[in-house]
């Protein structure tokens, strides 16, 4: 785990060497893949919006080349990873963050239609930040 926060430092040279190594090490560590999962999204949610986008291309390359257990830890978190951890003060970040995730259909098809619309609208507040219902008692 240390290994893996280590390797994600937003200092990290020849990102696409650094990101196909992330992977294998995941696919060699199945039976890890909630440590591996949570040592991922804390170097996310700690890095600064210039480096989000290495986080969210390692994200992608795990789902899409390992799959199975991670995609769907990932998966049950995309919503919330999305909403609050894209990358928002760069528009080409954003723009190119925005053409990854055109390439989830296949990855993530259960959720797409929220994660467009949390990333056409960031500010949309949903699940633990939206304001509660009001219930009609009867």
């Amino acid at each position: 785990k240390s290994s893996l926060s280590e390797d994600l430092l937003p200092t990290s040279q020849e990102k696409k060497y650094v990101i196909a190594n992330l992977t294998t090490i995941a696919k060699e560590n199945k039976e890890f893949h909630l440590e591996v999962v949570s040592a991922i999204i804390v170097r996310l949610t700690d890095t600064t919006d210039d480096n989000k986008l290495d986080i969210w291309c390692l994200i992608d390359n795990i789902c899409k080349r390992v799959g199975g257990r991670y995609r769907n830890a990932f998966a049950e978190r995309l919503l919330m990873l999305v909403a609050y951890e894209m990358p928002r003060a760069d528009s080409k970040m954003r723009e190119r963050f925005g053409k990854l995730i055109e390439t989830w259909r296949k990855v993530f098809p259960d959720c797409m239609q929220e994660v467009y619309a949390r990333f056409s609208e960031p500010q949309l507040k949903h699940g633990i930040d939206a304001p509660r219902s009001k219930r009609v008692r009867v």
